[in-house]
Parts: C-alpha cells; sequence; structure tokens
C-alpha cells in the first residue's frame, strides 16, 4: 500500500495555510477544551481523554473508538478497523463498529511514531519504503482507501495522532497533503492556540462539499419516493441478491448540457462488480441506473479521468462516435465532467515548503456519463454468439478508426457489451482512446495506424494488462498501434473460450498466467514474452487443445487469428533490423507487410467464418458458475486444483501408510522364516521405516504429519478415488501442466445479469 503511494505525499505544509486553503473557519468560537493525559504508557491509554475532548469540541459529529470491532459491510479480506472514526451525530454508531461507508472523518494514533520528518532534506518527508514507518503509513493508507471505495466522495481529512503531536492530511485521488506536526495537549507555542481543537471546531461547521463529499450522489428525496420505488423494481434483474439487502437506492445526477440544472437525475441501486480501490486511480464505478425521464434502465460510468490539456472526455468521444453514425458503439444519453470536482494536490507539489518527493502528478476530474445498457461479453448464448458479438466489437473498432481517426487502445472481457434485444455487440470504455494522424499523410516516418506521438496525455502503453498486446507489454515506450488492438481482441476472444468451453481447468489456469505473467524491470512492469511465445509456438503448445464438444469454426478462428498474429510479430521485428540494416547495405530489402497490415484479411475471414461455419447450437457452459464473470471462474478453478493437490497428498500418505505395512508384514515374514521371534526385531524395523520416512520426507514432508492427515480423511480418501487415481496421475504429467479430476460443469456458482 504504501509502494502504491511512494512520493506522492506533499508536506510538510504549515498548519495555518492548511486551514486557509482547506478548512475555513467557523461563524462561533472554538470551544476551549483540555485533553488530561499525563505520559501514556500505551496507545489504549490515549483512547478515552482523546475521545472524549474530540467529542466535546464538535456537536454535529461523534468519534468513536473502533480499534476493536471491524466494518461487516466491507469486502471478504477488506475488514479493517482503525483506531477511530467521527461519524454525523445521527448516525447510529452500532455500538463502535467500524462503518467506512458513514464515516465523515478518519484517524490513527501512535504512541510515540510519526511516519514524517519534518527536519527531512528535499525528498525526505515521508519515511523508506519497508521500514517500520513505511508500515505506519501504509495502514492509514488502507483506512483513507477504504473511505474513498465505501462513500462517493472528492476528498477526504484524516488525523495522525501520537502522544504528542498531530498531523492533519487531506487525500485525493492524485495524492496527499500532510500538516507539519502540532502539540494537541496543549495551546501550541508557536501559533498560540490549540491546534487540534481549532481543526475539529471548523471541521464539524463544515458543509458536506467541503468535508469531502460527492453530493450529486445523495439519498432518495421525500418528494422522489415514487421514482425509487420504480427504480427498486427495474434495477433488480441487474443486482446481486446480497446487495439488495445491503444497499440503499440512490439519486445520481449526470451532467446534461440541455437540462436547466446542467443535470439530468437518474436512480441507481448498486454497483456492478467493479472495485474502487486504490487512491491514485481512476477508481471507476459501473452502474445500472433508472431513467425516469425516458422509463428504461441505462448504464451510468462514474470515476476519475486524467485532467491534462491533450485528453478527450470519455462522454465528448462516445458523442464523436455517435455523430459520425459508427456502428456498434455505445449510445451517449449526457455526460460530462462534474464541476468543482478536481484534485488539487498537484498544486502544491512546487511550494517551498515540500520535502516531499516532488514526483510528476496526475491531476484528475471527476466524469460521468450516461449509455445504453448491455449485457457482459460472456453472457454469450452460444459458440456462433460469441463470434458476432466479438465481430461486432471489430467493425466497431475499424469504423472509429477510419472515419473519426480514433484507436480505442483497452480491449478486455469487461469493455465489450451486447444488447439483450437484438443480440448485437458494442464496443464500449473509450476513456483511454487517443487520436491518430489525419489522412492523407504523406510523411513517410508517420506510421497512420498507431496514435498520435504524445497525443493521449497519458502513456502510451496502456490497456487492461491480461489482454494488452505482447508488443506493448514488452516494450513501454511504443507506440500504440491498430495491431495493439487487434492482438488484444484475439486474447478477449481467447480467455473467453476457454473459460466458457468444456476445456481442462488446467489449460485454463495456465493460460491465466500467461495473459497475466507480469515482471519489474526497473521499477517499471514488463511482460509478453509469454504470450509472444505462445503465439509463435515455441512453448505451451502442450495446454491448448480443442475438446471435440467445441464447435469446430471456434478452433478455425483461433487457429487463423494466431497465424495473423505470429506473421505481424515477425514482421515486426524484420522492420527493426531492416532499418538497421538499411543503411549499410542499400541492397538489404525491406519485408514485405503481412495481411495484419489492415483489416480486410480478418474481417473477410471473420465473415466467411460466421456465415459457413458449422456452429453447434447451445454449446457453451450454462451452469450457475459459468454465469458469473471471469475472475469468479479462475477463482473456482483454482480452488478446485488446490482441492486436487489435497487429495494427491493424502493419495500419496495413504500409498505411503500402505507401503509401510507391506514392508512390516514382508520383515515379519522373513523373520519368522528364519525362526527369530518378532518381537526381538521390532526396534530395528521401527528405525528402518524411521529411515524410510526420512528419504521420502525429503520431498512429501513430515511423515507423522501425512499420518494424522490419513486418519483424519480416510473417509475422504474412500469417497474421492477417481479424484485420488486423476492426482496421481498428475505426478507423471510433463512439467508445468495439471491433470483436471472433473469437468467445469461441476462447479457451483451464481447467476446474474447486466453489465459488469
Amino acid at each position: 500500500m504504501a509502494r502504491d503511494n511512494d512520493g506522492y505525499w506533499a508536506g510538510p505544509m504549515h498548519f495555518d495555510e492548511f486551514l486557509d486553503d482547506f478548512v475555513p473557519p467557523a461563524s462561533s468560537p472554538t470551544p476551549d477544551v483540555q485533553y488530561d493525559i499525563k505520559d501514556p504508557k500505551v496507545e489504549k491509554d490515549m483512547y478515552g481523554f482523546l475521545l472524549e475532548g474530540m467529542n466535546s469540541v464538535m456537536t454535529n459529529c461523534v468519534t468513536v473508538d473502533t480499534s476493536n470491532h471491524p466494518d461487516k459491510l466491507a469486502p471478504a479480506g477488506k475488514h479493517k478497523k482503525p483506531d477511530f472514526l467521527t461519524y454525523n451525530a445521527l448516525v447510529n454508531l452500532q455500538g463502535g463498529r467500524t462503518q467506512f461507508g458513514k464515516a465523515v472523518l478518519g484517524g490513527e494514533d501512535k504512541l510515540k511514531d510519526d511516519p514524517f520528518d519534518d527536519r527531512a532534506k528535499a525528498g525526505g518527508f515521508e519515511p523508506a519504503l519497508d521500514t517500520k514507518n513505511s508500515e505506519s503509513l501504509g495502514q492509514m493508507l488502507r483506512y483513507i482507501e477504504e473511505m474513498h471505495a465505501s462513500q462517493h466522495r472528492v476528498f477526504s481529512f484524516f488525523i495522525f495522532i501520537n502522544a504528542n503531536y498531530f498531523r492533519v492530511i487531506r487525500a485525493d485521488k492524485d495524492g496527499l497533503i500532510v500538516t507539519d506536526k502540532r502539540m494537541w495537549r496543549q495551546d501550541d507555542p508557536d501559533l498560540k492556540y490549540q491546534c487540534l481543537n481549532e481543526f475539529l471546531h471548523r471541521f464539524d461547521n463544515l458543509s458536506p462539499e467541503a468535508q469531502g463529499f460527492d453530493t450529486t450522489v445523495r439519498p432518495v428525496a421525500r418528494e422522489n419516493a415514487t421514482h425509487g420505488e420504480r427504480a427498486r423494481k427495474e434495477l433488480a434483474p441487474y443486482v446481486e441478491e446480497d446487495k439488495q439487502l445491503k444497499v440503499p437506492i440512490r439519486e445520481m445526477d449526470v451532467p446534461c448540457a440541455e437540462a436547466p440544472t446542467g443535470f439530468r437525475t437518474f436512480y441507481v441501486w448498486a454497483s456492478y462488480g467493479t472495485d474502487a480501490r486504490g487512491l491514485r486511480s481512476r477508481a471507476t464505478r459501473a452502474y445500472p441506473a433508472w431513467d425516469p425521464q425516458d422509463e428504461r434502465v441505462v448504464f451510468i460510468k462514474d470515476g476519475w479521468r486524467s485532467d491534462v490539456g491533450t485528453v478527450v472526455p470519455e462522454a465528448q468521444s462516445i458523442a464523436g462516435l455517435n455523430t459520425k453514425v459508427i456502428d456498434h458503439a455505445p449510445v451517449l444519453v449526457c455526460g460530462g465532467d462534474i464541476p468543482g470536482q478536481k484534485t488539487v494536490t498537484h498544486l502544491y507539489v512546487d511550494k517551498k515548503w515540500n520535502k516531499g518527493q516532488r514526483l510528476e502528478h496526475h491531476p484528475r476530474a471527476h466524469h460521468r456519463l450516461a449509455e445504453n445498457i448491455g449485457l457482459p461479453l460472456w453472457k454469450f448464448k452460444s459458440s456462433k454468439h460469441l463470434m458476432q458479438i466479438l465481430f461486432d466489437a471489430l467493425i466497431c473498432h475499424r469504423q472509429a478508426t477510419e472515419r473519426c481517426r480514433t484507436l480505442h487502445r483497452d480491449f478486455s472481457a469487461r469493455n465489450i457489451f451486447w444488447d439483450e434485444k437484438t443480440g448485437r455487440g458494442f464496443l464500449a470504455d473509450w476513456d483511454l482512446c487517443a487520436p491518430m494522424p489525419e489522412l492523407p499523410c504523406t510523411d513517410p516516418d508517420v506510421n497512420v495506424m498507431a496514435q498520435k506521438p504524445n497525443s493521449s496525455g497519458r502513456p502510451d502503453r496502456t490497456g487492461t494488462w491480461g489482454f494488452m498486446s505482447s508488443l506493448s507489454l514488452s516494450e513501454d515506450d511504443k507506440l500504440h498501434d491498430v495491431q495493439d488492438d487487434l492482438e488484444s481482441l484475439f486474447w478477449v476472444g481467447f480467455y473467453m473460450i476457454l473459460l466458457y468451453f468444456p476445456f481442462d481447468i488446467a489449460d485454463v489456469i495456465n493460460a491465466d498466467f500467461i495473459l497475466k505473467k507480469k515482471n519489474e524491470k526497473k521499477d517499471k512492469p514488463v511482460g509478453g514474452t509469454n504470450k509472444r511465445a505462445f503465439l509463435e509456438g515455441q512453448r505451451y503448445a502442450f495446454i491448448f487443445n480443442f475438446p471435440d464438444t467445441v464447435s469446430r469454426p471456434l478452433q478455425r478462428w483461433f487457429s487463423s487469428y494466431r497465424m495473423k498474429l505470429r506473421a505481424w510479430i515477425r514482421y515486426y521485428f524484420d522492420v527493426q533490423e531492416w532499418k538497421k540494416q538499411a543503411d549499410e547495405d542499400p541492397d538489404f530489402s525491406e519485408p514485405t507487410a503481412p495481411s495484419l497490415r489492415s483489416y480486410d484479411a480478418l474481417v473477410a475471414d471473420w465473415v466467411k467464418l460466421l456465415d459457413t461455419g458449422d456452429f453447434k447450437d447451445n454449446d457453451r457452459l450454462n451452469d450457475p458458475l459459468h454465469e458469473q464473470h471471469p475472475e469468479a471462474i479462475i477463482e473456482a478453478y483454482r480452488k478446485k486444483l488446490e482441492k486436487d493437490s489435497k487429495a494427491d497428498r493424502i493419495a500419496t500418505a495413504t500409498q505411503k501408510k500402505l507401503n509401510s505395512d507391506n514392508m512390516r508384514a514382508s520383515s515379519s515374514f522373513s523373520a519368522t522364516l528364519q525362526g527369530t521371534p518378532l518381537e526381538e526385531d521390532e526396534d530395528e524395523e521401527a528405525a528402518s521405516g524411521s529411515r524410510a520416512d526420512a528419504e521420502h520426507d525429503e520431498e512429501a514432508g513430515s511423515g507423522e504429519d501425512d499420518e494424522e492427515e490419513v486418519a483424519e480423511d480416510v473417509d475422504e480418501v474412500e469417497e474421492n478415488e477417481e479424484e485420488i487415481r486423476a492426482a496421481k496421475r498428475q505426478k507423471t504429467a510433463a512439467p508445468g501442466t495439471y491433470i483436471r479430476t472433473s469437468s467445469p460443469t461441476q462447479l457451483g456458482g451464481r447467476k446474474g445479469k447486466g453489465r459488469l
């Protein structure tokens, strides 16, 4: 966590200046409250005095010790419990339980530690990574991140406090600003006032907007209750049942130039399965939404876009596609930047007082749009339907590059959808798109199939890692081009085929590894080697075979597409070599471009496949698990393989016990034949058995532990004989392979509907 935000702390900002810029004064005088605490020995010694004093200062809010009660509503693995949280005074405190979704202010205390150094040299304000203070910093960041993920926020405040000093932190989507340290148990000797009380009193009297809340999202107004009930009925098919009881209906405003107020109001319930965690991120949320104006369900996308001059907001990009009548593109309802909601941390990085690392920051603006809703790609009906949806996305991509000179740059399994009424696909999520050179272009050095250099306001290497092209992953300075997107489309199709048709589970896990493999090189992630090797057929060839139950046209699509990509990658490197050799050897001929230089061959093959392919009907997996999103399937498959691995261990231990019994029986029989009393050889036999066990333990672990496991799981061994036999076969499989012990359809799951 600290690593993700390393270098993005600005401080120490003078306390007075911080208050002037971010926490305006209240109209009433600050209460004179004393914190009667003497030399605390442990953190808990501070809690009672601190919280009592804070609650004496604040009248509109209440601060609670939450250090022992994690948030019940947090996702699995996110059950955090900060030292204290502050809530609106009207909130049900639930016995001091952590409620990140309702907190207005967070806090963490330490007895002596302070992760920041006001006297540090430039760049040393925050602690070095992997130190004790860095751990404290990461702990605070987790709490701040959880507050932002659980609420609709523009920014937030957080208090760090130890036995003598405190600091106030302001966090937005571009970083964090930290005050200098100030005394809190008495008046600060420099400022001549009680600094903690001053901050708390001002904060207590701030409006929700000034406290950092996004007030364009709010509870349903009483006069709009009818809209709220209609929304509940219309949105129910799109919201998971467990969320329906936990999450309320809300009103959400979307920028709309035609509306008198500048906004159009929709009704949302629960967001799809997107994770908005990560402080310095786009924090994208997605919602099915009820539109009372047109009386239909639409899709709302909410996130923090890059706010630099060359970036075109997504709503504007989609409007451009609609103006040019691009087929299979999303249809914009309304959208734009939310006024007054931008990050400001970058404005303070170059201040004289900043002893942070002064890295290049990434200012962001809050962007929200509404468009037509669709079903996610993975809910396709059959193999032919999958091919049709992907083809529609390809046509949209081609028309966008040719008519709008716009490159999408982010094909993924979550960016392709289909209309439930027509069954046709569309390519969504144009927030990472970039402009391309205008045509005609006479400059031979300009690649008209790539984005304009430095045109996107974002890193040229962008996209969803698992689906990015092998060349983009291996060369972080490569200019993104059409062929990168076409390779991404291939990986999307490949992934859908593996996950939603009856392939071996181990093949799926291996493919998931190929797609997502990432290494660090000079503090930058790199990859693509495994993907390129797969396309070249150099490695991993053994892991991917089409079962007979899968429609043959899918195999034709896979093989043909793979060969086109292989030829393109070879051509790419041949061109690099030609450029090196051309100056020295004029006779060195320029490589001939393969078919993927344009869309034509790929489109022609795809059309022929759809027109003449002998597709099977209803050939995809339709059990509850395979109605879910890809991540859920991968998780279930991994658990299945772990279970098989356990079965393998049980089988090994069982066989070991049988071998030991056989050895004992053999020894006993031999001893009997020799006329030697059995009891006299028991110690020697036991010693021999121990040596055998020790030799085996070097590979399989403790023999005693294994035998205990056998004793506990004997019933499981008997009930899963087929699984154990399969797990045994796994021992003789090729390195890196797995043997599936059951089909994917034997795994359970839940159904879902909507755009995830």
